[in-house]
């Protein structure tokens, strides 16, 4: 009998987290552009938790997540592909990012969105090269 209890609350718990996490991945590039086009001005200093958007907080938690990949799976690496500038940037930069690197290449627009993010990560925080150095 307490098993009967227990089916429909893991019936809830499965289609809850699945609708879950449905909402926090954008689908294309276009869907992540028209996420990232929420991120306004006024969010420029606030830290995530603080910015009344959902599609703002979906587009710079989707950019920020792919950051932090690309940094520590080529932290230690002299080949690594992102490298961050000297002085700090505001969180909300990383929609203004991609958003420029979209404007350019808008024939990605139906591409799964992780491939043309680190894209325009590595385009704007590159590394030096050998012959220059690494930071």
């Amino acid at each position: 009998m307490r098993y009967l209890v227990l089916i429909p609350c893991l019936i809830l718990l499965l289609f809850g987290s699945l609708a879950a996490r449905a909402a926090v991945t954008a689908e294309t590039v276009d869907v992540l552009a028209q996420q990232c086009r929420a991120v306004n001005s006024a969010d420029r200093d606030l830290p995530l938790d603080r910015i009344g958007s959902p599609d703002a907080v979906q587009c710079l938690a989707y950019i920020i997540g792919v950051f932090d990949a690309l940094r520590a799976f080529g932290m230690n690496s002299p080949d690594r592909l992102v490298c961050l500038p000297e002085t700090a940037i505001p969180e909300t930069s990383f929609a203004r990012i991609f958003l420029d690197w979209y404007a350019s290449n808008p024939q990605d627009s139906e591409l799964y969105p992780t491939g043309p993010v680190m894209a325009s990560l590595i385009e704007a925080f590159p590394c030096r090269t050998r012959e220059e150095g690494h930071r």
